[in-house]
């Protein structure tokens, strides 16, 4: 088992829009496995169906935070890899199929956990996958708000 950490990133959104809430570039020298997201919005009580992908991206966004993922035991190393929050810039996403496509409830939430051997992973060895986004959809007449999407990362080796 690896080192696992928690971080959270999101941006508002509007009708019509396609955003990235949250990019993850693993270290050059590990795996990172993403063990689950959760995502909410506390904007609005308006009980609407979001769409959510999380795709393979080529190159990273630009603009937007870079938080430093939170490690879950105390003394872990920080994580080796680079999260980007809210980006101005979207990144270049891969024509690989989304490693997550879905619906989720704007009242509810969404929580996905993956089992092991099922976790999406990146690979520093492997091109066009080294970077993962997770991105929201709203279709016209949809309320704007800013999803926060919260990621459990597994950092392995390095």
């Amino acid at each position: 088992m690896g080192r696992k950490y928690t971080v959270e990133g999101g941006q508002e959104i509007a009708a019509s829009e396609t955003k990235t809430m949250i990019t993850v570039t693993c270290p050059s020298d590990a795996i990172t496995k993403i063990r689950s997201i959760q995502v909410a919005q506390s904007t609005h009580e308006t009980a609407e169906m979001y769409d959510i992908e999380m795709l393979r991206a080529s190159a990273d966004g630009t603009g937007g935070a870079t938080p430093t993922p939170e490690p879950k035991e105390a003394g872990d190393a920080p994580f080796g890899g680079t999260v980007r929050t809210g980006p101005a810039g979207e990144p270049t996403y891969t024509a690989d199929a989304p490693l997550l496509q879905t619906a989720w409830n704007s009242v509810l939430g969404l929580s996905k956990v993956w089992r092991e051997g099922e976790m999406p992973m990146l690979s520093p060895s492997g091109a066009g996958n080294t970077i993962l986004g997770i991105r929201i959809t709203l279709k016209a007449l949809m309320t704007t708000n800013t999803p926060q999407v919260l990621v459990e990362l597994e950092e392995v080796g390095g």
